[in-house]
């Protein structure tokens, strides 16, 4: 364990060099998708909820309420929900942390809901990480031997499984700004046991719908990379509640809809560049934006 664990550091610190070299981190640099995953990441891991939701916006828009939402008095969006009702308090209709019932992980509130980034500042969402569930993660810290699905669990391994459940949260990036997706990191589950056992990336980098940059890691991005067998036009993976499925081109085109829809509810609702998250503020620069109204 000592030897992956050194590894891993290893990795961590060339893929590290790599992105600053690249440039990765300069202000005004239109971070790829790989660049900016850690930024949105830790986005959702590192919430205050000290700092109740508020709904800046909410527009409806071909039968769905597209509502954007802020923690309160804070400068910029930072979550949309695209719900079929209308949401009147999005601080209990958000959950932005694990429930539990029992000792099964839930997502508590709405599912349709996601942080959105607008990383070149043009006032459109082009990276959005989207809610897919809540599970454990599989991490350097998990015991060598853990029960599979079918087998049963004792007390201690029921508090290694409470201890690594979180949100789990699809990422979707458009990185040559046209307004249509064509990178997107997924969890791919545990064939054996119901645990995120690592994220796939996969990107189309000639934005031509053929996925040539395909490949898994398992705590950051910048480990080493793991192969994943797959097409140019599809990548096999296991989702969150599902046996088995695929990413492809159908998969890209769904999201890309919804991309499309609150894009266009902001521009209806009067957001404007300056309004969403980009990525690059400072975490104290806050104004209140409960003004804003809805």
């Amino acid at each position: 364990m000592n030897s992956m664990n050194a590894n891993r550091m290893r990795a961590a610190a060339i893929g590290l060099i790599f992105m600053l070299a690249a440039g990765g981190f300069g202000a005004g640099h239109h971070r790829n998708i790989i660049q900016f995953y850690p930024v949105a990441d830790s986005t959702a891991k590192s919430q205050d909820f000290s700092k109740p939701l508020v709904i800046v916006r909410q527009k409806q828009l071909e039968g769905w309420y597209v509502t954007f939402v802020a923690p309160k008095k804070s400068k910029k969006v930072t979550i949309v929900a695209v719900t079929k009702e209308p949401i009147s308090n999005a601080d209990s209709a958000i959950s932005r942390r694990v429930k539990f019932k029992g000792v099964q992980p839930t997502i508590g509130g709405i599912s349709a809901w996601g942080y959105i980034f607008d990383r070149n500042g043009d006032g459109k969402i082009d990276y959005m990480e989207l809610l897919s569930g809540a599970a454990p993660v599989e991490s350097d810290d998990m015991p060598e031997v853990f029960p599979t699905r079918e087998q049963p669990v004792n007390p201690a391994q029921v508090e290694i499984f409470v201890a690594h459940c979180r949100l789990i949260f699809d990422h979707w990036a458009d990185d040559n700004f046209d307004g249509k997706l064509d990178a997107v990191i997924v969890n791919d589950m545990d064939p054996y046991r119901d645990w995120v056992n690592r994220m796939v990336v996969i990107r189309s980098t000639h934005f031509n719908g053929h996925f040539n940059d395909v490949w898994g890691f398992q705590n950051s991005i910048t480990d080493e990379r793991d192969t994943v067998a797959h097409a140019l036009d599809r990548i096999p993976y296991i989702p969150l509640n599902e046996n088995r499925s695929e990413i492809n081109a159908e998969s890209f085109k769904n999201k890309s809809g919804i991309l499309d829809l609150i894009n266009r509810a902001a521009v209806l609702s009067g957001l404007k560049p300056g309004s969403f998250v980009t990525g690059e503020e400072e975490p104290d620069d806050e104004t209140d934006t409960t003004a804003t109204g809805k």
